[in-house]
């Protein structure tokens, strides 16, 4: 969470950084990632996690999944040929619906509330301290 000041030229100051700067993006992938390779180790009896070239796959298509994400509440992810079986036949994943709400949970909604939270009150302890220092009182009365 960062919390910044527009300036009239362009210009912007941060006033406040706090929390998990991968929230919304990496554990984001990561929570699509998991679902697919659950699901597919639950239908196919396959850990894709043992699979690199696989693993690569379910990951660019859990990062367009959540570009996808961002401007729709489903999406259908469907990788034809992920991995062979131990019978020798190509298995493909596929996983219908995938719900933006079913990605977020209540902890991480306290989790950003949080963080919001802690921004705030790092910025009015910083604007209590600029009150407070004499040289800057031509400023804040301005």
């Amino acid at each position: 969470m960062t919390i910044l000041e527009i300036g009239s030229e362009g210009t912007f100051q941060v006033l406040s950084t706090s929390g998990d700067t991968h929230l919304g993006g990496a554990d984001f992938d990561q929570r699509i990632i998991d679902r697919l390779v659950t699901g597919f180790k639950l239908k196919e009896g396959i850990d894709l996690t043992e699979n690199a070239m696989a693993m690569q796959r379910v990951k660019t298509e859990a990062e367009n999944a959540k570009h996808q994400l961002s401007q729709t509440e489903r999406v259908d992810i469907s990788i034809p040929f992920i991995i062979t079986g131990k019978d020798g036949q190509p298995r493909n994943l596929n996983l219908k619906t995938c719900v933006k709400t079913s990605l977020i949970d209540v902890k991480h909604h306290v989790q950003m509330h949080l963080q919001i939270q802690n921004s705030l009150n790092q910025i009015s302890i910083r604007l209590f301290l600029w009150e407070d220092q004499p040289e800057c009182q031509q400023y804040s009365n301005s």
